[in-house]
């Protein structure tokens, strides 16, 4: 990012998303037992399944909105603990983004965010993959003067900013949630509204 000119952004006009799943699997805990136990470990309700979520943070560090994606619709219910505007939810067959999720995600989480950041320069910064290069949202990103700019291919695991800075901490302070919930409750998974 230029620091000056034509071209520069401030940190807070500058926005990096990108999509990580979020699984169920809480892992394998330590566990103490005696020492001829031969195969020691902890009984969970472990399920393999995940959840697609899509994260987006300024270069100073402010934490836009969570997007999720899941296979199945929801149950008002299920978000009246974190709702919109601390989150948003969404479906697609797979479970995973897809263009029209993105441009959900898009049109609910960046445009209120480049809004907000009006007339200044604004900044989009994310992978190429072709379910977020949907051109919905690059038209929509051009009407609101929304610069996007894709990382190389098969660089994000080093140059993407979420990978390196953010999903390994916030993956491991899930796995400690998830462990207490584990621990806690019956269910095989994990609840939507308990999920938020």
């Amino acid at each position: 990012l230029l620091t000056a000119g034509d071209e520069f952004c401030a940190p807070d006009c500058v926005l990096n998303y990108d999509e990580t799943a979020i699984g169920e699997d809480a892992g394998d805990p330590v566990v103490l037992t005696r020492r001829a136990t031969k195969a020691p470990r902890a009984v969970l309700n472990n399920n393999r399944s995940n959840r697609s979520v899509m994260f987006a943070v300024t270069a100073d560090g402010t934490c836009l909105p969570p997007y999720v994606c899941t296979k199945t619709k929801f149950k008002e219910e299920d978000l009246v603990a974190f709702s919109p505007p601390l989150c948003h939810w969404g479906t697609s067959k797979s479970g995973w983004f897809t263009m029209a999720v993105f441009d959900a995600w898009f049109e609910s989480v960046v445009v209120p965010w480049a809004l907000s950041k009006a007339p200044r320069k604004t900044l989009v910064l994310g992978d190429n993959l072709s379910a977020h290069l949907s051109p919905v949202s690059l038209q929509r990103a051009a009407e609101l003067g929304v610069s996007f700019r894709l990382l190389p291919p098969n660089t994000t695991h080093f140059l993407q900013p979420l990978d390196v800075a953010f999903f390994g901490p916030l993956k491991g302070a899930w796995k400690s949630q998830l462990m207490d919930y584990k621990r806690s409750t019956t269910n095989k998974s994990v609840l939507k509204k308990d999920f938020a």
